[in-house]
């Protein structure tokens, strides 16, 4: 049981007070365990002001714009790096300092700091320092730094853009240039979208097409063609999407309706995904170029229809004998094509000889200012053939040279037909004067011969009858040789028997006796097509013909192992045919061919090889009426003979007997 105190006033009121201050001591203990409490956060938080000033201060220095910061009166609190050192002084000397002492010196903002009047958006100005030419960006932050609410402090950042506006300057006169480039133009510039239709148009080009550049924008390419166009430029337009660029020439259509002939170059645009977005062309108005370029071909049509309907040969060319143009429908006559010869030196195309020679003869011209004549034979695709020239000089240089033109006519047919005229008139001369003298020599051999032969059959046996036989045999000799001469002569026409024969039978007969008579080394062959026809003539002629030709062949491959080929076949002659060969004309033909494998003759030899008593054997070893006596006798027969022969390749003779079609039918 507990014991209960007795209650005094005094007592009670002592208690109290003791009790009161006893929570009055314990109250002040938890105070200071709160203050100190305060003042432990009061220094974590005054570190960590300090680590954040320190952090906020390097990071200011760690910026390459020029950062100032500035009281209400623009003095300077604090400045990073960048900014002393555009000033050229330390950080500790600018402290303290009016800004606009430091930098920039009268060139900063417009501005001053107490216009900014309370905490907003940052002044964004611009200034330019005129010394250096350096352009900054500056930007002004108000803030609040001390307790008093109306005292502002001001950052300032400053950026310099010196290089950004200079980059920014040229690409405006850049742009600016390039605008007046596009307006003044004198080509077309025409940009479209990926649907083809214009998102960009200069002025000429929409002035080539006739209308304004708001009538073009938006206006589809295709627009301004008509079908037949459209549908080449709807493929050209898949190249472009397959990112294929390319020139080409359009015909375009005006909005008059008027064609617009362009030339294009075309290039597709791709974005910055580089997928197709459309296509860029520059387009030239060539127009006028094709009206001219028609013309020129109508012009040069005529004129090669002209240069068609002349034989002759044309050629502009300058002092070094070069050839600047070659004018000709007949390139056959030429040693090389046109266009091979443009441009080329003739000692390039021609032999040096007649390069010398050809040379020599413009440079006359050219020297004399006067017109020039020239015959000359040249080799060319068309065979050997003759030409006539005749050079006047051009009375203006070509590239800077003096030249001449040279126009060149083909008489080969002229000179042939001259030779064969000369050679007809040489071989009518001869055979008159062999004709006569034959007959004379006829005449005076008749009693030589009759008389020698009486005589042998009154003789005996014996030398005197011996050496009259040779006298006859000498005279009938002599006989033969006057039938030869006048067959050549054609004095004997009434004697020859013209009758329809079958020329493969005559000429297999003849055969048979030509092979007892030439050497056993060389071998006859023969094809004589049995179904070649019936020709009217003389057989015992043409049998002469075939053995004159065949004894020829012989001798040409004496000492020498081989064959002559002789062969017989119908032929068609042409017209090409028979320009080529003398004397033929177009039809039906026997062609008799003898060919050896002999020495073969010469060009001299050829010319001259059908003249009478012409051989290349020795005396005493022919007449040199062999071959003129087989040419007479075709003639006669209204054949041809045509020959081909070179220097060791042997010789072929064709001859050219007409088919009778009469004989043939009847």
């Amino acid at each position: 049981m507990t014991k209960t105190r007795p209650h005094h006033p005094e007592t009670d009121h002592l208690r109290r007070t003791i009790t009161h201050l006893r929570g009055e001591v314990e109250g002040l203990e938890e105070v200071q365990r709160k203050i100190a409490a305060l003042e432990r956060e009061l220094e974590e938080s005054f570190g960590h002001i300090e680590q954040g000033r320190e952090e906020w201060l390097a990071a200011m220095d760690a910026l390459p714009d020029l950062v100032v910061l500035l009281d209400g009166e623009e003095r300077i609190i604090r400045a990073n790096l960048a900014y002393a050192r555009r000033a050229g002084l330390a950080v500790t000397d600018i402290i303290g300092r009016p800004y606009r002492t430091v930098f920039p010196k009268g060139d900063g903002p417009s501005r001053p700091c107490p216009h900014v009047q309370d905490i907003g958006p940052p002044v964004v100005e611009e200034f330019r320092v005129e010394e250096t030419g350096e352009t900054f960006l500056c930007r002004t932050f108000p803030v609040r730094m001390g307790s008093d609410p109306e005292e502002l402090s001001f950052v300032r950042i400053m950026q310099d853009i010196t290089r950004q506006r200079s980059a920014e300057d040229a690409l405006t006169r850049s742009e600016t240039r390039f605008r007046r480039i596009v307006e003044t133009a004198q080509e077309g510039i025409w940009a479209v979208d990926r649907e083809a239709r214009t998102t960009f148009a200069n002025a000429r080009m929409a002035e080539m097409l006739g209308c304004s550049v708001d009538d073009m924008l938006g206006a589809s390419i295709f627009d301004f063609m008509d079908s037949e166009v459209r549908a080449i430029a709807v493929r050209r337009w898949a190249r472009r999407q397959a990112r294929i660029a390319e020139t080409h020439e359009v015909r375009l259509r005006r909005t008059d309706g008027a064609d617009l002939w362009a030339l294009v170059s075309a290039t597709p645009i791709l974005d910055e995904r580089n997928t197709f977005a459309g296509g860029l062309a520059m387009i030239a108005d060539i127009t006028d170029r094709k009206r001219m370029e028609t013309r020129l071909r109508d012009s040069e049509a005529r004129l090669r229809a002209v240069i068609g309907a002349i034989p002759d040969l044309l050629f502009v060319m300058d002092e070094e004998g070069r050839y600047i143009e070659v004018l000709t429908a007949h390139e056959s006559l030429l040693c090389a094509s046109a266009d091979t010869l443009r441009g080329r030196l003739m000692h390039d195309i021609l032999p040096a000889e007649a390069a010398d020679e050809f040379l020599a003869f413009v440079r006359r011209t050219i020297d004399s200012s006067q017109a020039k004549t020239l015959e000359y034979t040249l080799d060319v695709p068309a065979g050997r053939r003759c030409f006539e020239g005749r050079s006047e000089p051009m009375d203006v240089a070509v590239d800077g040279k003096r030249a001449c033109v040279f126009l060149a006519r083909d008489i080969t047919d002229r000179v042939e037909a001259e030779s064969s005229l000369r050679q007809a008139q040489k071989m009518e001369a001869l055979g008159n004067l062999a004709g006569g003298i034959a007959h004379d020599i006829n005449n005076l051999l008749l009693p030589v011969i009759t008389l020698s032969e009486m005589t042998v059959k009154r003789l005996p046996a014996g030398t005197d009858r011996d050496r009259l036989d040779k006298v006859v045999e000498a005279g009938r000799r002599a006989k033969d040789l006057v039938a030869s001469i006048l067959a050549f002569s054609r004095r004997d026409e009434g004697e020859a028997q013209h009758e329809p024969m079958d020329i493969a039978t005559v000429l297999s007969g003849t055969l048979r006796l030509i092979r007892s008579t030439i050497p056993s080394s060389i071998r006859i062959t023969e094809d004589l097509d049995p179904a070649t026809g019936t020709v009217v003539g003389d057989a015992s002629q043409i049998s002469t013909v075939l053995m004159n030709l065949a004894s020829n062949a012989a001798d040409a491959m004496e000492g020498l192992t081989g064959e002559i080929r002789v062969s017989l076949v119908p032929v068609t002659v042409d017209a090409v045919v028979a320009e080529r060969v003398a004397d033929l004309r177009p039809g039906a033909y026997a062609r008799l061919t003898v060919a050896d494998g002999g020495s073969g003759m010469d060009a001299a030899t050829l010319a001259r090889m059908f003249d009478p008593f012409f051989t290349t054997k020795e005396v005493g070893r022919g007449t040199g009426l062999g071959l003129a006596m087989a040419h007479g006798i075709v003639t006669k027969h209204d054949g041809a003979i045509d020959v081909t022969s070179a220097p060791g390749a042997g010789t072929t003779f064709d001859i050219y007997l007409p088919v009778s079609t009469k004989a043939q039918t009847g």
